[in-house]
């Protein structure tokens, strides 16, 4: 009976040790994160406590996967999980709950963001700053602290500022460019300086500051000794100390959990878990099955994923589904004017532009647009409702019954019977459009400007290309038309960067067009207001408008809220959506299925 125990004991030794092996294995194995966890005990990583918040043990210990009970959390997922991310040196945008962009800032935040509606950088972790041709000066709130209670200073700007410029990311590129020195004034007050033979240096300094989380330097100081750059860190060695209203409670193979720092309602759950689903697909059953309140990414994107993965289901049985909508997008047509010799002609342009009608093409663009106008050439809707509306009419000129036959004429074209364009005797030759095929946004207003452009006699041909060759061929001028779409609540120097690129230019100089002005082209970008006051932001916008129109150079096709989110009224009723995305957030019901 012995030898049998002994045997059997050795036998489910052996079983157990090989279990382990074969799970380790394929642990090892895969490629993707593991899905959400089950209430189960696992190890987790732990914060230091605070004297101010939840208190949390000392050491690693043995805790629940997810905190609280289910009322207590915000439990949210994104739709890929390559966007999960705690680098806030990271490449991309929209990545969470660490956004490089400070498009989210629940954890790390920026000195400030561009608020298109108060059209001013709004100061966040910064009390205020100055620009001027010299350079920017940023005082700090003295009493501002680390989740650890450790105080935040301007050697943390300095040290994230010195990080991006050894892993030359795309700010420290900027950075290093422009940047001719720093000093800071005790613990409160930097100083950069810039340089001035460089027009912009101040302004591009100044925008990619309000994109660009601040890290702690006693944190990170050690993290980042031997990494050569931003992909090679390991993210699991760094930990997670912010600045922001969530702070860093636990995290497991499944899941990472953070309290509330400061601020909110009573009402509002304790705590923010974001779960790491190894599959896309398993976080849109997750939203479907009411067992997450938010999944967070592209959902122009998610949205196809839904239907293809669950052909069957109806959206309409899910009433409870939101979509949750941050920050304004507009879009429309850039046209290269040096790219073919009617293009050159400002008739034709013009022509061009008034084939559009946005108040139609506005409802394709997205189903949350925003009212636009002909006139809404530059940028977002709450920049141009600021703008002097009588003045940019004026410099559209007036719309006559006949518009199109005159432009047509002007443009030393002929219309013969059958609405067909002729060019010296010959049919016009057909015009191509770039657009990136990602986008079902953009391929609604080009296929319908298609549309509207065939009844004038004027034939389009639709191109679309990968999202990367897109991009490749706006900035290198390789196309007739192109659509382009403004970044979401697009700050000032990304609409000024946008529109510079649509005229065609070579080593930095505009070309010279049959009908062009070049010389005012030069001006009006080498005119950057001095400071980062609303008023002088607003003269310049009005300026750059005022020449866009004059020179036809962009077709407003649309504009709306960016989707940023799908939410489950049933799980979570109220949401503190101020918490997690850095601008305001409106929620509507998702469109049923078709």
């Amino acid at each position: 009976m012995r030898g049998y125990l002994r045997d059997k004991v050795a036998w489910r030794a052996l079983f157990t040790a090989m279990f382990f092996l074969l799970s380790a294995t394929l642990c090892a194995c895969s490629p993707h994160r593991p899905p959400a966890p089950t209430e189960t005990v696992s190890e987790s990583r732990v914060t230091e406590p605070s004297d101010t918040d939840i208190s949390l043990p000392n050491d690693p210990v043995l805790v629940k996967g997810l905190p609280g009970d289910r009322e207590d959390r915000i439990t949210v997922a994104v739709n890929d999980p390559d966007h999960f991310n705690l680098n806030p040196f990271a490449t991309g945008t929209h990545l969470f709950p660490v956004d490089p962009s400070g498009y989210y800032q629940p954890v790390y935040r920026t000195l400030f963001v561009f608020e298109p509606v108060l059209l001013s950088y709004r100061p966040i972790l910064a009390k205020s700053f100055e620009l001027s041709d010299q350079g920017i000066q940023i005082v700090l709130h003295e009493d501002q602290l680390w989740h650890d209670d450790y105080p935040f200073t301007a050697q943390d700007v300095l040290f994230t500022i010195s990080v991006h410029q050894k892993w030359e990311t795309d700010k420290g590129e900027v950075f290093s460019r422009y940047i001719t020195g720093m000093s800071t004034e005790g613990d409160s007050v930097l100083k950069i300086s810039v340089d001035r033979n460089e027009k912009r240096a101040g302004w591009l300094v100044l925008d990619a500051l309000s994109r660009m989380p601040v890290v702690a330097s006693h944190i990170w100081s050690s993290a980042v000794t031997d990494v050569p750059d931003a992909a090679s860190l390991q993210e699991e060695s760094v930990r997670v100390v912010g600045t922001g209203p969530w702070k860093f409670y636990q995290e497991d193979a499944g899941s990472i959990s953070f309290a509330r720092h400061f601020g909110g309602e009573e009402s509002d759950p304790p705590f923010l878990t974001v779960l790491k689903y190894a599959q896309t697909s398993f976080a849109c059953r997750a939203i479907e099955n009411s067992e997450i309140d938010l999944l967070i990414g592209d959902v122009d994107t998610q949205e196809k994923r839904f239907f293809l993965e669950y052909p069957t289901k109806d959206r309409q049985d899910h009433p409870d589904l939101l979509y949750v909508y941050s920050g304004q997008v507009s879009g429309g047509l850039a046209i290269n004017y040096a790219s073919r010799p009617e293009l050159g002609r400002r008739a034709f342009r013009h022509l061009l532009v008034a084939i559009a009608n946005p108040e139609e093409t506005g409802p394709l663009w997205s189903d949350y647009p925003i009212e636009i106008a002909s006139t809404d050439v530059l940028s977002t809707p709450a920049v141009m409702q600021k703008l002097d509306r009588g003045a940019l009419e004026s410099a559209s000129g007036e719309t006559a019954e006949d518009l199109f036959d005159t432009l047509i004429e002007g443009a030393g074209m002929v219309r013969r019977p059958g609405e067909e364009i002729l060019l010296e005797g010959e049919p016009l030759k057909p015009l191509t459009l770039v657009y990136p095929v990602h986008s079902a946004r953009a391929a609604a207003a080009c296929f319908y400007y298609a549309e509207m452009a065939a009844e004038q006699g004027i034939k389009v041909l639709l191109q679309p290309v990968l999202k990367s060759e897109w991009q490749r061929k706006l900035s290198s001028d390789e196309y007739q038309l192109a659509y382009m779409e403004s970044s979401v609540n697009e700050t000032f120097v990304e609409t000024v960067e946008r529109v510079a690129s649509i005229p065609g230019r070579k080593d930095g100089e505009f070309i010279a067009g049959e009908e062009f002005d070049v010389v005012r082209a030069r001006a009006v970008f080498d005119n950057l207001p001095a400071n980062h006051s609303r008023y002088d932001m607003t003269d310049y916008y009005q300026e750059l408008a005022e020449w866009m129109i004059q020179e036809r150079l962009f077709i407003p096709l649309g504009a709306g809220y960016a989707k940023a989110a799908l939410q489950n009224r049933e799980v979570q009723s109220r949401l503190p959506f101020d918490s997690l995305f850095t601008y305001r957030a409106y929620t509507r019901p998702s469109s049923p299925s078709k």
